[in-house]
């Protein structure tokens, strides 16, 4: 609800609520008559009619949509910490030197072919910590 609405509302229902209370004040005043208290009771009920507009509206309200965005970037810096370097390998066939250019990385992980023997086995990698 906008905020000139909710004003208007709880203006309205004040206004009718304090306009009732003179007429009961008015009421105790003699000649007693049954009439001004009607009215002052009529002015009442008109004043809590916005203020219920006012409270049914309020509950009922939508709550703002709330959207959260996260962005995440991960490079090789962030996973690793510390000086990486290629580990000299050797074939575990036939003991032939394996270079950088023999490992691929696959489906199934680092995957080595040995340009000698070509012999094909995977890499299992242990965990830093």
């Amino acid at each position: 609800m906008k905020g000139w609405a909710g004003f208007l509302l709880i203006g309205t229902g004040v206004f009718f609520i304090l306009f009732s209370a003179i007429f009961f004040i008015a009421a105790l005043a003699p000649p007693y008559d049954v009439s001004i208290i009607i009215t002052a009771v009529v002015l009442l009920i008109i004043g809590f009619i916005p203020l219920g507009i006012f409270i049914y509206l309020k509950k009922n309200e939508r709550p703002p949509e709330v959207r959260i965005e996260q962005n995440v970037n991960i490079g090789s810096d962030d996973l690793v910490s510390g000086k990486r370097r290629f580990k000299e390998m050797k074939c575990r066939s036939c003991s032939g030197p394996i270079t950088s250019e023999n490992v691929k990385l696959g489906d199934m992980g680092l995957s080595v072919i040995c340009p000698y023997c070509g012999t094909t086995y995977s890499i299992e990698e242990d965990p830093i910590w």
